[in-house]
């Protein structure tokens, strides 16, 4: 019914939404790889448009070839990496920080 018409509909809008914050935080947004460009030309706007939707295309092909490539996990074996693996390795790392920093304070 509707509700799975939802949900895939977020699923879809999470495939451009997430690249595209990827992009804008941590590779660079619309900044390429030209410079001398007037940055308040209509060109270098076109140029920088550009270059924030290649980047984001590209990381909608790596998501979608991930998600092509490995299985799909069940929910149980989900919860069952979360409590028996990532949250146990959570804590030794934050004991280990704690340490680190309790360590860095002594000297």
């Amino acid at each position: 019914g509707m509700s799975f018409a939802f949900f895939f509909l977020a699923e879809f809008v999470e495939l451009f939404l997430l690249p595209g914050f990827m992009v804008l935080l941590f590779f660079g947004g619309w900044h390429g790889p030209l410079f001398g460009l007037d940055p308040t030309s209509f060109a270098a706007g076109l140029l920088q448009s550009f270059y924030f939707l290649v980047k984001v295309a590209v990381w909608v092909w790596i998501f979608l070839w991930i998600r092509a490539t490995l299985p799909r996990f069940r929910d149980d074996q989900l919860m069952d990496l979360a409590w028996k693996g990532l949250l146990p390795l959570s804590l030794v790392g934050l004991l280990v920080a704690a340490l680190f920093r309790m360590f860095l304070e002594v000297l």
